[in-house]
């Protein structure tokens, strides 16, 4: 029976410490600036399966960690962090004089999106413009 309890126990603990572990803030800084170095060297953010299974995996921590860190550090979530920066990334795109012919279509696609209506909703919520507004607005701007 004691041994029996003692694995138990054991199992508990180890439980315990990856769903309640506690971290230092300078732990959390580090995984935060080590993920946003990823997310712009890799733009993994970019793959339309990125989750944050994937950046935890890559980080060598646990989703749980990773998602309560980016909660607490950034007020955010995971996924507004992806979609703040797809947002980011189709916004270079269309400032960008070379991709005039790019089609919509083919932009949400190439920012991980696998809906272009979820595209448009987020950009949209993002900028208070569609991107056909937005790509519109840089060409007066540049001209």
């Amino acid at each position: 029976m004691g041994e029996v309890h003692f694995k138990y126990l054991s199992v508990l603990k180890r439980l315990g410490s990856i769903f309640f572990k506690t971290y230092n803030q300078e732990f959390a800084d580090s995984l935060i600036n080590r993920s946003f170095r990823l997310m712009n060297q890799e733009k993994l953010y970019l793959e339309s399966n990125f989750s944050i299974e994937n950046l935890a995996t890559r980080l060598n921590v646990s989703s749980c960690l990773l998602s309560q860190i980016i909660h607490d550090k950034l007020d955010q979530n995971f996924f507004d962090l992806v979609i703040h920066y797809r947002i980011q990334e189709a916004k270079k795109v269309l400032e960008n004089p070379k991709s005039q012919q790019m089609t919509m279509d083919k932009l949400a696609f190439e920012m991980g999106y696998s809906s272009i209506s979820a595209f448009f909703d987020d950009f949209k919520q993002h900028t208070n413009q569609t991107p056909s507004e937005y790509r519109k607005q840089m060409n007066l701007i540049c001209e």
